[in-house]
């Protein structure tokens, strides 16, 4: 069985993160996934079921959730794109998110990347493929239709205004059961 997922920090487990705001936005709100090329490779709606999501990011060798600061200022004082699924989560903000990150970023986290563009952030974590990934990606959202993994076009949030950022994401849990 493979679940959902986490912030991948080399640091610390992966439970120290399940209620943290930054945690939640990478991981149940259907943003941008993209692998260790910095290509797409699944519809993002997969979170709402543990099985589908674990089993598609352990597809990859590394993945990462991206986003913007237009998203982070949505997600902190508008509301969530959708509610927290897994999480015992009842606010309709992470009114929290701006100050995570930023705390994150001065403790020089492993597993979050700031620039200031697309093109930067994928210099800085050698994924080529990124800025094209990006560009279809917001045609799409921008297009209302997501032809490469049909994910309900609400939920395609475009990634445009810097800085933008990159969590490293990491596999929940794993485990095997044997007869």
């Amino acid at each position: 069985m493979l679940f959902g997922g986490y912030i991948k920090d080399p640091y610390r487990p992966i439970y120290v993160y399940r209620y943290d705001e930054l945690n939640g936005a990478a991981n149940q709100q259907l943003l941008l996934w993209v692998n260790e090329t910095g290509k797409r490779f699944v519809n993002e709606e997969v979170v709402d079921n543990f099985a589908e999501a674990g089993n598609a990011l352990f597809t990859q060798n590394e993945f990462y959730t991206i986003l913007d600061q237009a998203t982070v200022d949505h997600l902190q004082n508008d509301s969530l794109y959708k509610p927290m699924g897994t999480y015992d989560y009842h606010d309709t903000k992470l009114p929290h998110l701006q100050e995570e990150i930023d705390d994150e970023l001065a403790k020089n986290a492993k597993y979050l990347t700031k620039a200031d563009n697309i093109e930067e952030l994928a210099k800085k974590l050698n994924l080529p493929d990124l800025p094209a990934t990006v560009k279809h990606y917001n045609e799409q959202a921008h297009a209302g239709e997501d032809e490469d993994f049909g994910m309900n076009a609400k939920f395609m949030i475009p990634v445009e205004k810097g800085p933008v950022y990159a969590i490293k994401q990491g596999v929940g849990a794993f485990c095997i059961w044997v007869a």
